[in-house]
């Protein structure tokens, strides 16, 4: 089936369509950038106990991506420190904040590559990857200590994943429409703007959303110092639940397939925690 058919779009069709190599992202990269993600603000409990050695390797990655970025990064912040004359600190977990925000910007510029729209992957892309970089590092500038940073963590990442999801389903729909035939043209016209004005609608939403969970969170004495993180993840584990179930209905493959990429890491932490039960399970006396 060809990427321009918006046709008989289906789950296990998708998960077909997606590839291997965005599988292959998705999973390897998506799973190990949760569960960092969830350790380094649940630093009390170690969520892996026998492959813990994955989220120490990813951990080792990581610091080497933090030797990139972060020189930039100081001199940026020190300078927007001494401009509004506050004190900020980029915290520890921009990293894998960073990273997670890149799997977006990978299914969209697959997307778009597949597409045909090669200069739009690469322009485009090259835009989101900044922005990821930019909302990472918004999203890590003080400590998870009050109900404002967690609200603020949680806004600042929901950006980046509501302006992918708009920037994906809004070219999606002008090349649908711009490959439909004449007398399916209105058809398709009325069909992708639904879908866009769906989700870009939903997608406006989420910042709001997730500030509000973060900051209610922060008041729960369990959630203190994750409520921001935790937040973020369950808008977006919705986002993927959403993206995958409107872009079914309305057979929108763009929608479907962005959604499947966030859903596959989920699905990978998963995996590698029931793994790590069982074979602490196994090897207890």
């Amino acid at each position: 089936m060809s990427d321009d058919d918006t046709d008989g779009v289906t789950v296990t069709g998708a998960v077909r369509d997606l590839g291997w190599f965005s599988w292959l992202f998705a999973l390897v990269v998506g799973g190990p950038s949760y569960l960092a993600l969830l350790q380094e603000v649940f630093v009390d409990h170690r969520l892996l106990t026998v492959l813990g050695r994955i989220v120490d390797g990813y951990n080792r990655i990581l610091l080497v991506i933090g030797g990139v970025f972060e020189p930039l990064l100081g001199g940026v912040i020190r300078a927007v420190s001494e401009w509004v004359n506050v004190s900020l600190v980029l915290q520890p977990h921009w990293k894998q904040l960073f990273v997670l925000g890149m799997i977006f910007v990978a299914s969209y510029a697959r997307t778009a590559w597949r597409g045909k729209q090669r200069v739009a992957a690469v322009l485009v892309g090259s835009a989101l990857m900044v922005l990821a970089l930019t909302c990472a590092a918004a999203a890590s500038l003080s400590p998870l200590s009050s109900w404002l940073a967690h609200g603020w963590a949680a806004f600042s990442m929901t950006v980046l994943l509501t302006v992918v999801l708009a920037v994906t389903v809004t070219i999606r729909t002008k090349r649908s429409v711009g490959f439909a035939p004449p007398r399916e043209g209105f058809v398709r016209i009325k069909n992708t703007s639904r879908t866009a004005y769906s989700l870009n609608v939903f997608a406006l939403a989420l910042p709001v959303v997730a500030f509000a969970l973060g900051a209610f969170g922060a008041f729960i004495a369990q959630l203190h110092a994750s409520a921001g993180i935790i937040a973020f993840n369950l808008v977006l584990l919705g986002t993927g639940i959403t993206a995958v179930v409107m872009g079914v209905r309305e057979q929108n493959r763009s929608s479907t397939r962005l959604g499947l990429t966030i859903l596959g890491g989920f699905l990978a932490a998963t995996l590698i925690i029931v793994a790590d039960r069982l074979i602490a399970l196994l090897q207890t006396p």
